[in-house]
């Protein structure tokens, strides 16, 4: 009988013994040739059988290091590639214990032409999706919204006339370049070959605020002095709107000088009908209007110039001065038509016409620290100088009845400034910070109604997060805290409130993601539902604002 046990126990660890012999590892990790400290984040790790067929992969984590796993013990070729480097090949004898080698890649003497990502790489954190654009999609784009349409990324629409990004339902995306908040007309401007990969933030942390999706450009530092010049223009076949870019880019050293200049125009004709009915405590009012066709012209223009200075793995400094002007001669609510109230006919003309001045500054830097952690200071300022005017008519043959214009000569200062810090581990990352923002704002109305109105609103925004990647499950867990502040002559709201929030994703494989979120929302009045300043529409409609709103708390959860 022990003779029978003893053999049975012995085949059970000759059975381990041989699985185990199966079951091993090929570690290692990456590093600058040039400077063995650096270690080199996303290269692509491919295990080839000495026939050069493709057995395995893996991508370098943020300290260099990378694993194949489930190897069985034999020859191999280990090849190790990343943007901007050569091409490495390592002959790997692969016993019955786990391997560890050690890769430094040289730097490729033109960049981006050794390495060829011949489809898209998508590689997944635990608060982002790093995607590698293949080198079809980078040659046939023209600029970064082009090549963000090519990739084709999910919930991700672009509207292919104004180039505007947004998710599906029409949800806002936050575009931004080496982590600064842009405008697209930055993005459209960039080069595709500088283009080395994309962040996309599908459900995006506390930083970011109420967004519903970020994107964030990774472009390549140049190592090499020089510079280039892109230009553009297009029009449509009727002549009605056109997109004109052009953007320059130089590199010294460690800085980069860059401007763009976008202009686009607009000329879109409509008619309007409506169909309205009116209840009164003591009577109703039907109206039917017929429009006739009226012209809505658009000319906006964006300009930016822009510094920033880099020490790779050290710190990050970029300042962004932009000016964009929106002039709106014909307004998209313009209508000539003809209206049918009870047995009586009128005419309608209402035309407004819009001008927007916008300069802002924006400054943002970057240190990075010991351990996987980093420090962000951005400060943001803006002038927002506007000028409307209206003019409404409902006239009958000899009569005019309303006679309605207005003007609103307004003008807003604003300044953001905020504080992050961010550890990062191998599975998850934390995140903490504080960001302020102090708004002043001075609307002057003359015409029907005269007035000067001065509002002042704050809003203050402290959080910390922490996001957790582990094999097919993902968490977030977040508590915040806002204050917000308004101000109109002897009206004042304040109001803090506690808003907490968290989320799990199960991803079964890759093509498969399951998402439940929580959280518990602040929704605050914008500036225009809270000023008291009332403007006659027509007749029979008054818009005037309420400075006694109050913010309010919702709970959301999604799947």
């Amino acid at each position: 009988m022990k003779r029978v046990i003893l053999f049975v126990f012995s085949g059970i660890l000759a059975a381990i013994q041989a699985v185990s012999a199966q079951n091993t590892s090929v570690k290692g990790k990456i590093s600058d040739a040039t400077n063995h400290n650096n270690p080199i984040e996303y290269a692509n790790v491919l295990l080839l059988k000495s026939d050069s067929t493709f057995v395995s992969g893996a991508s370098s984590d943020f300290e260099g290091a990378f694993e194949i796993k489930n190897v069985p013990a034999g020859s191999y070729l280990l090849s190790a590639s990343c943007l901007g480097y050569e091409t490495l090949y390592t002959p790997l004898n692969q016993g019955n214990e786990d391997s560890f080698t050690k890769i430094l890649l040289k730097q490729s003497t033109v960049m981006l032409k050794e390495v060829t990502i011949q489809a898209r790489s998508v590689i997944q954190k635990a608060d982002r999706m790093l995607v590698l654009p293949s080198e079809t999609q980078v040659k046939t784009s023209t600029g970064g919204i082009d090549l963000l349409q090519k990739m084709q990324l999910p919930r991700i629409y672009i509207d292919p006339i104004s180039e505007n990004v947004s998710t599906s339902g029409n949800g806002e995306v936050q575009l931004r370049l080496n982590g600064v908040q842009v405008t697209r007309a930055e993005i459209s401007a960039l080069r595709p070959a500088d283009i080395q990969r994309i962040e996309y933030h599908e459900d995006p942390g506390a930083r970011y605020g109420k967004v519903a999706a970020v994107i964030d450009y990774i472009t390549t530092q140049k190592t090499e002095s020089g510079g280039n010049v892109k230009g553009m223009a297009g029009s449509h076949l009727d002549w009605k709107s056109s997109q004109d870019r052009l953007s320059f880019q130089y590199n010294l050293g460690k800085s980069e000088f860059s401007a763009n200049a976008d202009y686009a125009y607009q000329n879109i004709d409509q008619m309007r009908n409506y169909d309205e009915r009116f209840v009164f405590p003591d009577r109703e009012v039907h109206r039917v209007e017929t429009g006739e066709p009226t012209h809505t012209i658009k000319h906006l223009l964006n300009t930016t110039v822009n510094y920033s200075l880099t020490e790779k793995d050290k710190y990050f400094f970029n300042a962004r001065l932009r000016y964009s002007l929106e002039k709106l001669p014909y307004s998209i609510n313009d209508r000539n038509s003809m209206l049918i109230m009870a047995n009586d006919t009128f005419s309608i003309y209402d035309h407004a016409s819009e001008r927007n001045r916008i300069p802002a500054l924006d400054l943002y830097f970057q240190r990075n620290l010991k351990n996987n952690q980093l420090l962000i200071f951005n400060v943001v300022g803006t002038q927002i100088k506007s000028d409307y005017s209206r003019t409404y008519h409902e006239i009958q043959p000899d009569n005019r009845l309303t006679d309605l214009y207005s003007t609103i000569s307004g003008n807003k200062y604003s300044l953001i400034a905020e504080g992050i810090y961010e550890k990062r581990t191998n599975v998850g990352v934390f995140t903490g910070g504080v960001k302020h923002t102090q708004a002043y704002t001075e609307n002057q109305y003359s015409g029907t109604v005269d007035a000067n109105v001065s509002m002042v609103q704050a809003e203050s925004y402290v959080y910390a997060e922490y996001q957790l990647k582990h094999g097919k499950w993902g968490y977030m867990a977040n508590l915040a805290g806002e204050r917000f502040y308004f101000s109109q002559k002897e009206n004042t709201t304040e109001r803090f409130a506690l808003l907490p929030s968290a989320r799990i994703i199960f991803a079964p494989n890759s093509d498969w993601n399951f998402r439940y979120r929580v959280n518990l929302q602040n929704t605050i009045p914008s500036l225009a539902y809270l000023n008291d300043v009332e403007q006659q529409i027509d007749p029979l409609q008054v818009r005037r604002g309420n400075p006694n709103l109050k913010s309010f708390q919702t709970l959301a959860q999604s799947l």
